[in-house]
Formats: C-alpha cells, sequence, structure tokens
C-alpha cells in the first residue's frame, strides 16, 4: 500500500513538473547562455525559469543583479521593441514589396480618404511629412527599415529631435515667440483648474521643467521635457524594481530576491518584449 502512494505521489509529481517544463520552456545549456532581454519571463513562471533569468541579468556573474544590469535589459527590451514595431509597419505598408516605404504608401495607409480630409487632418499630414523627410536621410524619397524606426520613435532618434520641437513648437506655442509657456504647455488642461490632474502638471511644469523659473519652456528645457529617451525611462523603471525588490537594502539583488519578486519583473514592457519572441507564451498569462 505504501509502495503504491509512493508511485501515485512520483506521478502527481512528475505532472507538476512538466506542467511547469510547458510553461517555462524546458531548461537547456543554450538557454543559460541567453540574454535576459531573450528570457522566457510571466507571473506563472516557475523557480527554475525565474533562476536562469536572474542569472542571465548578473552578466558580471558575481552573484547579484545592480541597478546598471537591469537598466541593461530595460534598454535592449526597448531597443528590441521598436525595432519589432518597424519591421511590423514596413510589412503593412510596403505595398509594392520593394523593401521600402514610400510616402504615397504611408499617405494611403494612414489617412486612406484623401478626398475627406479636414484641416485638422491636413496638419496632421504636413507634420508627418517633416518627420518622413527627416527620416529620409539619403534623401531617397522613401525609408528602409532603420528609417522607418526613426520615422515611428523620432524621440529616439538624435537626428529627429529638431523636427519633433518644431512640431510641438507649431502645435502649442500660440504666441509664436518659441517657448511654451505655462498655459500653452497645460493645453485643455488649463481650464480644469479644479481637477488633480491640473495640479499635478502644474506642479510638473514648475518645478521639473522650467528648470531657470522664467515662466516658460525654451532651448534645453523644451528638448529635456520632450525628449525623455530610452535610457532615462528606463533608469526610472530599473531604480523602481531595484528598490521594491530589495529587501534588505544592500543596493543590489540577489536571485533569491528576484525570485520572491519576480512579478514585478513580469509585469514590465521589458518582460513583455521578450514575450513576443515566444509565440506559444499567453499574453492572458500577463
Amino acid at each position: 500500500m505504501r509502495f503504491k502512494q509512493c508511485i501515485i505521489f512520483s506521478i502527481i509529481v512528475s505532472i507538476f513538473a512538466e506542467k511547469e517544463r510547458m510553461m517555462d520552456g524546458s531548461v537547456s545549456p543554450s538557454d543559460h547562455k541567453k540574454p535576459a532581454s531573450e528570457q522566457k519571463l510571466n507571473l506563472k513562471s516557475g523557480q527554475e525559469s525565474v533562476e536562469k533569468f536572474a542569472k542571465a541579468l548578473d552578466t558580471n556573474n558575481d552573484g547579484f543583479v545592480d541597478k546598471s544590469e537591469i537598466l541593461a535589459w530595460v534598454s535592449e527590451s526597448y531597443q528590441k521593441t521598436v525595432d519589432r514595431e518597424a519591421v511590423e509597419r514596413i510589412s503593412e505598408l510596403d505595398e509594392n514589396a520593394d523593401g521600402f516605404v514610400s510616402w504615397e504608401e504611408y499617405l494611403a495607409d494612414s489617412f486612406p480618404d484623401e478626398e475627406l480630409h479636414n484641416k485638422e487632418e491636413e496638419s496632421l499630414i504636413a507634420q508627418d511629412k517633416m518627420y518622413f523627410k527627416q527620416a529620409d536621410e539619403d534623401n531617397d524619397g522613401k525609408l528602409n527599415l532603420e528609417e522607418l524606426a526613426s520615422f515611428l520613435n523620432p524621440e529616439h532618434h538624435p537626428h529627429m529631435h529638431p523636427v519633433l520641437i518644431a512640431v510641438t513648437l507649431l502645435e502649442k506655442d500660440q504666441n509664436g515667440d518659441g517657448a511654451i509657456e505655462e498655459k500653452e504647455f497645460l493645453g485643455e488642461l488649463d481650464e480644469q483648474r479644479g481637477s488633480e490632474w491640473y495640479k499635478v502638471e502644474v506642479e510638473r511644469f514648475r518645478t521639473v521643467y522650467d528648470k531657470n523659473k522664467d515662466g516658460k519652456l525654451a532651448g534645453d528645457e523644451l528638448t529635456d521635457w520632450l525628449l525623455v529617451d530610452g535610457t532615462t525611462a528606463g533608469s526610472y523603471e530599473a531604480e523602481s524594481l531595484l528598490t521594491n525588490s530589495d529587501d534588505d537594502k544592500d543596493g543590489q539583488l540577489s536571485y533569491e530576491e528576484i525570485v520572491k519578486h519576480h512579478a514585478l519583473f513580469a509585469k514590465t514592457e521589458a518582460a513583455q518584449e521578450a514575450d513576443h519572441l515566444h509565440p506559444y507564451y499567453s499574453h492572458d498569462e500577463l
């Protein structure tokens, strides 16, 4: 009887182990060589999967993960998102399948009813034309994959920044002084002065962006407001993950702390980007 119970227990353990392998993917030597940005991680990941993720984060192999290593993971994952978006969009936009996106192809996809354009759409088309020309670095009238990536995400490509600032001024600089005053910054929110969001944005304008306290944003202040690049945004996320997972407050994460708080990592956009590399992985689990 006892032998029979042991057999049943072994079968149950095997079933759960197989279920975890199906969820996490089998662990092979090659898995341990994959960078963290390619490691599968979701809310239901088992301990073995999370541990190999933690080891992949630990690029200097000292047994701990610091903020710079978390930031490297977040930044690399973000770049993969940008690249993937460009690949997906070029397949949608490239009607003649020549490997490029012409202005006409983009226009037909984004503004298909040309005869019904109103003034607002015409303004958007003019702005997109500015971005398109700036992204077209070789001036051949069409965008390759790399140029399309900069067109889709201008804030993350330095050569696109002048146009991004110019377009923002066109939209918000009502008095044409080349700067953004507080009221212009707030836009329609200026009419909702009793709201909590109004208070938040006013505080942000005055304490974060308006560094010289002259009541407007110009020059580097405009740049700092508009151009929060992947590294800056990633730094915030890395700091948040470190702060909320560092139980012993030593400024770094042990593998055990990452396993314990792996849900925080699994909920990040970086982890969800890795999910795109493994299509059998269910988004419902996130």
